[in-house]
C-alpha cells in the first residue's frame, strides 16, 4: 500500500519499523524541486504523513506550501496525519490526525491498517475501471451486471459503489439482475446485502416480480429462500401470483402460495390470482391455489 510522507525531515528519520514493514512510502522534501507536481503525481494514496522537526522554525514558504497540499489532499478526501498543531487547528475534521512523535505514527498506522488497506483498495479498483473508460456511477454498474462482467463487479464493490444505487430509470440493482436473468449477480448482490424487496420506480416491481415476469423458476426460488416479500404489489395493483397466473407458471405459483402468498387478494380491475386462474380456465394453477382460497 502507498502512502506519501512531507517532511523537513531527512527520509531515514521518517522510516519507522511500521512503514518499513507494511507501506511503500513516496518520501517528499518541502524543499524538492516541482513540490507541488510531485503530490499531484502522487496523490493516488489513502494516506499522507505530513511531519516536521521544529513547526514554530518553519519558513513561511514551507508553511504556504503544507496549507496548500493539505486543501488539494483534503478536496480528494485523502486522510492526513500531521505533527504540525497549527494545521491541525486549521482543518479541524476526521480527516486531519493529530500526531506529536514517530512512536504515535506507529501507533496510528498499525491501530488504522486494515482500514488504510481497504481506501487503497478502493482507489486502486476506482482507477482500474478509470482507466477503462468505465467511471464509478450506478448506470454503468448496471451495464456490468447485465454483461455479467464478474471482474468489473468486483472492482465496483471495492471502488464503494452502493448496491442499492439505481440505474438512471430508478431501477435497482437486483431488479436489473433479475431482467437480465443474471443468477450469478443476484446471488453476488444478496450475499452483499442487497435489499430484496427494493421497489423499482418504472413499474413499481420488487426483484421478485421481475423474475416472475421473466418466468425464471430459479431466480424465483433464490428470491424465495432469501426470505423475499411474496405478497407485495405493482403500480397496477398485481400481485406477485397474479403475475405468475399471468404467465402460466404453475411451479412459480406453488412455490409463492407455499410460502404464503394470497391468491384472494384483488388487482386495480377487482381480479384476484386465483380468479384469474379461473377466467383463464388453467386447471393446473386453480388445483394449486384452492387450498389457499378462501372467499
Amino acid at each position: 500500500m502507498n502512502l506519501l510522507i512531507i517532511s523537513d525531515e531527512q527520509e531515514d528519520v521518517l522510516s519507522t519499523e511500521k512503514i518499513n514493514k507494511d507501506f511503500n512510502s513516496i518520501f517528499l522534501k518541502l524543499s524538492s524541486k516541482k513540490f507541488y507536481e510531485q503530490v499531484q503525481n502522487n496523490s493516488n494514496i489513502p494516506l499522507c504523513i505530513i511531519f516536521v522537526n521544529d513547526e514554530k522554525n518553519l519558513e513561511k514558504n514551507d508553511l504556504l506550501k503544507i496549507f496548500s497540499v493539505a486543501g488539494f489532499l483534503q478536496a480528494k478526501n485523502i486522510q492526513i496525519v500531521s505533527n504540525i498543531d497549527l494545521l491541525n487547528c486549521s482543518f479541524s475534521n476526521s480527516k486531519v490526525e493529530h500526531i506529536s512523535s514517530v512512536d504515535e505514527l506507529n501507533k496510528y498506522l498499525e491501530t488504522n491498517q486494515e482500514k488504510l488497506i481497504q481506501a487503497d483498495e478502493k482507489l486502486q479498483a476506482q482507477n482500474e475501471l478509470l482507466e477503462k473508460g468505465i467511471p464509478v456511477c450506478p448506470s454503468c454498474f448496471a451495464l456490468c451486471i447485465e454483461e455479467e462482467n464478474q471482474k468489473d463487479f468486483d472492482r465496483f464493490i471495492k471502488a464503494g459503489i452502493d448496491i442499492n444505487s439505481s440505474d438512471p430509470n430508478g431501477t435497482p440493482m437486483l431488479n436489473v439482475a433479475a431482467r437480465n436473468n443474471c443468477t450469478k449477480m443476484i446471488n453476488k448482490l444478496l450475499d452483499l446485502g442487497a435489499d430484496i424487496n427494493a421497489i423499482s420506480k418504472d413499474r413499481g416491481y420488487t426483484a421478485l416480480m421481475d423474475a416472475i415476469l421473466r418466468g425464471n423458476e430459479k431466480n424465483v426460488s433464490i428470491f424465495i429462500e432469501h426470505g423475499a416479500d411474496v405478497n407485495t404489489i405493482n403500480k397496477d395493483g398485481q400481485t406477485n401470483l397474479i403475475l405468475a397466473v399471468g404467465e402460466n407458471k404453475p411451479h412459480i405459483c406453488s412455490l409463492l402460495v407455499k410460502k404464503g402468498a394470497n391468491p384472494d387478494i384483488k388487482d386495480s380491475m377487482g381480479m384476484s390470482a386465483y380468479e384469474y386462474a379461473v377466467l383463464f380456465k388453467n386447471q393446473e394453477i386453480i388445483d394449486i391455489l384452492s387450498p389457499f382460497h378462501k372467499e
